[in-house]
C-alpha cells in the first residue's frame, strides 16, 4: 500500500549496517513501548501492595544489591566489544571461546559472591542499614539472602543478552526485557490478589522472573540461532581473559562510578531523610527515565554498529550517524519540556494521588534527563570504539564529587532530596562537555586520514 511506502523506503535505504540498525530501532520502539507501559503500571501496583515505606525499603535494598554487579569487572562490556569484532571478522572459534570463557569467569565470581554473603549476612543488622524499624530484621535478613542468590543466578545467565547486543540484535534483547517486565507485573498483581503484604514473597517473585527469562532464552538460542556460540568446557580458554579484562577493566571503572552516582542517591535520601522520602524521588526518576529509555532504543544498536564500522574503517558512516543523532536531540529537548509541564497531573494519576513530587524536583530532573540523553549518545560511540579513557576519567571525578556535593546541597543549602538530584546532574555534566569534545576530535581525525 502507498501509505506504507515511506516507511518501507526508510527501512530499506542505506548500507546493510544502517538497515539493520533502523529495523532494530523500529522493533525496539514497539517492545520498549510495552516495557514502559508495564513499568508505569508496575509502580502504582507495587506501592499499593507494599505501601510507601516498604517500597522505599525495597528500592534502597536493591540499590545496595546493585553494587554486586561491579564484580563482573567489566566482563560483559568487554565481551560485547570483543565478540562484535570477532563476528565482524567471521572468527567463529574465537567468538565461541570468548563466550565460554566469560561464562566460566562469571560462574566463579558469582559463586564466590554468594558464599561470602551467606557468611557475612549473619552479622548484618538490616534495620540500621536501611534506616527502618527493628521489626523488619528477620524478614529483611531472609530477603537479602534470597535476593543475592537470585541476583547471582541472573548475573551468569544474562550473558545471552550481551551476545544479542554484540551481534547487533538489540530488538531481541528488548524482547527479553519486556518479557521480564510484563511477567513481573503479573506476579505483583497475583500477590495483590492473595492479599497479605510480604516483602519476602515480593522479592522472590521480582528477582526470580528475570533469571528465568534469561535461562529460557539461553536454552532456545544456544540450541538454534547461536549454536555456533554455545558455551562448553573444552572452549574455555583463560588466555582470552586478558582481552576480555583489558577493555573490561576500563568499563569496570566506569561501572563503579555509575553505581556510586545512581545507587547511592537512594541510600543518601533514605539516610538523611527516611525510606518514605525515597518514593517521590524514585517516582520522578522513573517518570523521566521514560524519555531516557526511548533514547536508549535509538542509541543501543549504535554501540555494536560503531564497533563494526570501526573494524571495517567506515568512518564516514560514524560521522553521518552522530550528526543525525545531534539533530534528533533537539526534538528530544522539546519532549522533555512537555513532560515537565504535564508531570504534576501524570504523577497524580499514575500514583492515584498517593505520591506528590515537588516542582523543584521536576525541574532538576528535566535537566538531568537532557544531560543523560546527551551523554548516552557520546558514551555509546566511545564504548563501541573502545576509546573510553575520557569516560573513565570524568566518571571517576563525577563519582568522587557526587556524595559530598549531595550532602552539601542537602545539609548546608537546604535543598532537601532535590539536592541529591542536582548533584547527579552536575556530576554527569562533566562527561557531557569533555566526552562530546573528545568524540568530535576522534571522528574528525579519522575522516581526515580516511
Amino acid at each position: 500500500m502507498r501509505i506504507f511506502k515511506p516507511i518501507t523506503n526508510f527501512l530499506t535505504k542505506g548500507s546493510d549496517r544502517s538497515i539493520n540498525v533502523k529495523k532494530n530501532i523500529v522493533i525496539s520502539f514497539f517492545l520498549k513501548g510495552l516495557n514502559i507501559g508495564a513499568s508505569l503500571l508496575y509502580v502504582p501496583a507495587t506501592i499499593k501492595y507494599l505501601d510507601t515505606t516498604r517500597y522505599g525499603i525495597w528500592i534502597t535494598l536493591t540499590s545496595i544489591v546493585a553494587w554486586f554487579s561491579l564484580f563482573d569487572v567489566g566482563l560483559g562490556n568487554g565481551l560485547r566489544n570483543n565478540l562484535a569484532t570477532a563476528l565482524a571478522n567471521d572468527e567463529k572459534l574465537v567468538a565461541r571461546k570468548l563466550v565460554s570463557t566469560t561464562y566460566a569467569l562469571l560462574v566463579i565470581i558469582s559463586a564466590s559472591i554468594a558464599f561470602l554473603f551467606f557468611i557475612i549476612n549473619h552479622w548484618l543488622y538490616w534495620p540500621s542499614i536501611l534506616n527502618t524499624q527493628t521489626s523488619f530484621q528477620s524478614e529483611l535478613s531472609k530477603l537479602a539472602v534470597i535476593v543475592i542468590f537470585l541476583f547471582c543466578l541472573k548475573f551468569v545467565l544474562q550473558v545471552i543478552d550481551v551476545i544479542l547486543l554484540a551481534s547487533q540484535r538489540p530488538a531481541f534483547s528488548s524482547l527479553l526485557e519486556v518479557s521480564g517486565s510484563v511477567l513481573g507485573l503479573v506476579a505483583i498483581l497475583f500477590l495483590a490478589v492473595l492479599g497479605k503484604t510480604s516483602l519476602l514473597n515480593f522479592g522472590i517473585a521480582i528477582m526470580s522472573i528475570p533469571a528465568l527469562v534469561f535461562l529460557i532464552a539461553s536454552i532456545i538460542l544456544f540450541s538454534k540461532k547461536y549454536r555456533f556460540l554455545r558455551p562448553g568446557l573444552k572452549y574455555v580458554d583463560f588466555s582470552y581473559s586478558k582481552s576480555l579484562l583489558g577493555l573490561g577493566l576500563k568499563f569496570f571503572m566506569v561501572q563503579i562510578a555509575v553505581i556510586i552516582i545512581f545507587q547511592t542517591s537512594n541510600i543518601i535520601i533514605a539516610q538523611l531523610f527516611s525510606p518514605a522520602s525515597v518514593t517521590p524521588y524514585n517516582i520522578a526518576y522513573k517518570y523521566f527515565s521514560v524519555i531516557i529509555m526511548v533514547w536508549g532504543i535509538v542509541v543501543t544498536p549504535m554501540w555494536s554498529a560503531f564497533t563494526h564500522a570501526m573494524a571495517t574503517k567506515d568512518y564516514k558512516w560514524i560521522q553521518r550517524t552522530i550528526r543525525k543523532l545531534n539533530y534528533l536531540m533537539i526534538f528530544v529537548a522539546f519532549v522533555i519540556l512537555i513532560m515537565f509541564l504535564a508531570a504534576p497531573s501524570i504523577v497524580a494519576l499514575w500514583t492515584n494521588k498517593r505520591v506528590v513530587v515537588s516542582n523543584r524536583m521536576l525541574i532538576i530532573f528535566s535537566f538531568y534527563a537532557m544531560i543523560q540523553v546527551w551523554n548516552n549518545t557520546y558514551s555509546y560511540f566511545l564504548n563501541g570504539t573502545g576509546l573510553i579513557r575520557i569516560q573513565v576519567i570524568t566518571s571517576i571525578i563525577a563519582s568522587i564529587i557526587h556524595i559530598p556535593l549531595s550532602i552539601f546541597l542537602v545539609k548546608y543549602l537546604h535543598f532537601g532530596p532535590e539536592g541529591v538530584v542536582l548533584s547527579m546532574a552536575i556530576s554527569l555534566s562533566i562527561f557531557g562537555v569533555a566526552g562530546s569534545i573528545k568524540s568530535f576530535k576522534i571522528i574528525n581525525k579519522w575522516v581526515a586520514v580516511a
